[in-house]
């Protein structure tokens, strides 16, 4: 009780500008430190995995950087097809549009083809063949470089559904909207790309666990690539769907891609955000879960994951944003607000 008084005492005679001072900064540093350490946007990570201590770490490891933002799987067919048709496609990803453009460049699997034909699993019963067979409007491709998505993967187990065909016309509208694609569907073409921001190189890579020879693919394009850029980066999909992590076998499988050269990985198919790793100072994204989808059967598949690179040009310095999202029933997604 003694000090208390000596120090109500001390604030209101000879120490009070002292006080005041003291508390002003804190009201000036506040929003910043809830920046760092609080809501989706503020996980800054190092190569550690350990969160950066303060606004001042921030500033000094991450400045002049480049910045790409890494998004799951992409489907704009069955229920977001008949909502995007009802309330237009802009409202699909009108939440997190401002944050795509904070970035230099969104990346994300594109989980099915873009084409002319109608749809073929609007209104089929879950589980039922023609269910899982997609196809997109063409004003998908529009989508996706409206929100700043520059790049997606094409490596995956459904962008086949409407065959060489589909894939053809899917690469011809990307193309139209500006968007590039790499992955592995079977074809040497566009199974790779390199891509410059700022003063460095880019190299994108795919393993397609559902193509056959998907695997020698990959081990060929890190060795032809990971000379000739200054980061190598592998989308990979695969392992089981729904699975909370991801298995041994996979875990080998990453850290041996690592090895061979790949700086970070990321991975999609499970529909369900699973474990990150660091291994040898790189990092391992096992499944970033779904980004646009139609499945609300558990709260798993209705939460994805975003994550933002920053790349110091200059000292090499490197921060991982993580950002949450929700897919809501109403076809959108939103950036998770429980977290902020």
């Amino acid at each position: 009780m003694f000090k208390l008084k000596k120090l109500m005492k001390d604030f209101f005679t000879k120490k009070r500008t002292g006080w005041l001072l003291i508390l002003v900064l804190i009201l000036l540093t506040a929003p910043v430190i809830k920046k760092i350490f609080f809501g989706q946007s503020n996980v800054l990570f190092d190569l550690t995995g350990e969160k950066i201590a303060s606004p001042e770490e921030v500033s000094d490891q991450v400045v002049a950087k480049v910045r790409i933002l890494f998004g799951g799987d992409l489907m704009f067919d069955r229920h977001i097809r008949l909502a995007a048709q009802e309330k237009g496609y802009d409202f699909i990803l009108a939440d997190p549009k401002e944050l795509f453009f904070s970035y230099d460049l969104v990346v994300a699997n594109l989980e099915g083809p873009i084409t002319d034909n109608p749809s073929v699993s609007l209104g089929t019963v879950p589980g039922t063949a023609k269910n899982f067979i997609f196809t997109f409007d063409p004003e998908a491709a529009s989508v996706l470089s409206n929100n700043n998505i520059g790049l997606v993967c094409l490596g995956n187990n459904h962008i086949l559904n409407f065959g060489q065909a589909g894939l053809e016309s899917t690469k011809q509208s990307l193309s139209r909207a500006g968007v590039d694609f790499f992955g592995f569907t079977g074809e040497d073409e566009n199974r790779t790309l390199v891509k410059k921001i700022g003063s460095l190189n880019f190299g994108f890579v795919n393993y397609n666990q559902f193509h056959e020879g998907g695997l020698l693919a990959a081990q060929e394009d890190i060795a032809s690539l990971k000379e000739k850029v200054d980061w190598l980066i592998l989308y990979a999909h695969w392992g089981y769907e729904y699975q909370p992590r991801a298995g041994t076998t996979i875990e080998k499988l990453a850290r041996d891609f690592i090895d061979q050269g790949v700086d970070l990985i990321i991975g999609s198919h499970p529909h369900v955000v699973q474990q990150k790793e660091v291994y040898q100072n790189k990092i391992i994204y096992y499944s970033l879960g779904n980004f646009v989808f139609d499945q609300y059967f558990s709260p798993e598949v209705t939460k994805g994951l975003l994550v933002g690179v920053e790349i110091n040009e200059q000292t090499g310095a490197i921060g991982i944003r993580e950002w949450p999202i929700v897919m809501l029933s109403g076809g959108e997604t939103i950036l998770d607000q429980t977290n902020k």
